[in-house]
């Protein structure tokens, strides 16, 4: 079953690269200066999100980034780009036909970017076989393609063993927010449509923490599609390898906010202002990207005094429902916010409009999913309700 599904997706790609069919589509590129890329490349690329428009210093000039399921390539080349040519971009897709493509394209996009020669290369290959050597790799990025394996654990081992310690991921995909039922799993309409193999979000954290990744985040949300009353989403989201180990010193965290207590990816618990001792490793983890913008990390005790711990309270007045729930994705397993709700990863919770506006705020943002259920005018009374009413 497995194998046949495989060759039918390979053949669906085959088809978009020769007669420009298409399965899945974007407009997250719609603000990138597209005018240097070959328009063989653009007419045929497929996507639900472009992993490197929200990737901000994710990427950096001299690094090493692999595409998996790189197709004809657009977002090899824009790699190409922001490693500059120092640096390397590694494709690899199961399709010949997408890859004659790119490969016909390289030495152009060069010429395009003013580079002495081509730094791409590509390879014919599954992403669950990554051709490359084990930690050579400073980024990893995929386009709506790891929905689309049957073994996305062994995908995600793979990325693991490939990148340097401190690498990281960068991966737009579509998520469902429950698991699909069966009849959907195996519906070969929707195999095209990337729905068909999405994952959970609580399926994703699952597969992404036991392949020894930290500091999964969000970077960027929309809606994909609703199908029987379940919500696809199309999520952007990053995770880190640690760096090398540290010295083992004992070292000191502080949670600055806006929640006002949260339970890290190794189940420790932090209490908004409060020094909390913490390992060597668990500081490593503190001190990524992902989660340094909430933490202040030192190698002694420090109180922080002030208004530095900040919290985000809501609006007084009643509650409004208007068909809004919200999934914590991470980095944290659980959060809370100062009016009493409690969020953990992976599982949703209806939130009145005072709460949705708490977190559309920043720090909270690339914390949260957020999806509306009822699209269009609502007629609701007013809920008069206490603390953590949701």
């Amino acid at each position: 079953m497995i194998e046949t599904m495989r060759e039918q997706i390979k053949e669906q790609y085959a088809r978009a690269a020769t007669e420009g069919v298409n399965l899945c589509s974007t407009d997250s590129y719609r603000n990138l200066d597209l005018s240097w890329v070959p328009d063989e490349i653009l007419k045929v690329n497929q996507g639900c999100g472009s992993p490197l428009s929200d990737a901000g210093h994710d990427v950096r000039r001299g690094d090493v980034v692999v595409d998996l399921g790189c197709g004809a390539g657009l977002d090899v080349f824009l790699a190409s780009k922001m490693v500059g040519p120092n640096g390397h971009v590694h494709g690899v897709d199961m399709t010949p036909e997408m890859l004659a493509i790119a490969r016909r394209n390289g030495e152009e996009v060069a010429r395009r970017l003013g580079y002495p020669a081509s730094n791409v290369s590509f390879h014919e290959s599954v992403m669950e076989e990554i051709p490359l050597e084990s930690d050579t790799v400073d980024v990893v990025i995929s386009n709506c393609v790891i929905n689309l394996s049957h073994h996305k654990d062994q995908v995600f081992r793979e990325i693991f063993r490939v990148l340097r310690p401190g690498g990281r991921f960068l991966i737009a995909d579509i998520l469902s927010l429950h698991e699909l039922p069966v009849y959907m799993k195996y519906n070969e309409l929707l195999v095209g449509r990337c729905l068909v193999g999405a994952q959970s979000v609580a399926e994703l954290l699952s597969t992404v923490h036991d392949s020894g990744f930290h500091g999964v985040t969000l970077l960027s949300q929309k809606s994909y599609a609703q199908v029987d009353m379940h919500d696809f989403v199309s999520l952007t989201v990053s995770g880190s390898k640690l760096p090398a180990a540290q010295n083992g010193a004992t070292q000191y965290a502080v949670l600055l906010g806006p929640c006002s207590s949260a339970v890290d990816e190794m189940g420790n618990r932090y209490e908004r202002g409060a020094v909390t001792e913490v390992s060597d490793e668990t500081a490593a983890v503190l001190r990524l990207p992902r989660y340094r913008e909430y933490f202040f990390v030192s190698p002694q005790p420090r109180e922080i005094k002030g208004s530095a711990p900040l919290g985000v309270f809501p609006d007084p007045g009643p509650c409004i429902y208007g068909g809004d729930f919200a999934m914590l994705l991470g980095p944290f397993r659980e959060i809370r916010d100062d009016d009493g709700h409690v969020f953990e990863a992976g599982r949703e919770l209806e939130v009145c409009g005072k709460t949705v506006k708490v977190l559309a705020t920043p720090l909270y943002r690339h914390l949260m999913i957020m999806v509306n259920r009822f699209q269009g005018e609502l007629e609701t009374r007013q809920v008069i309700c206490g603390p953590g009413c949701c």
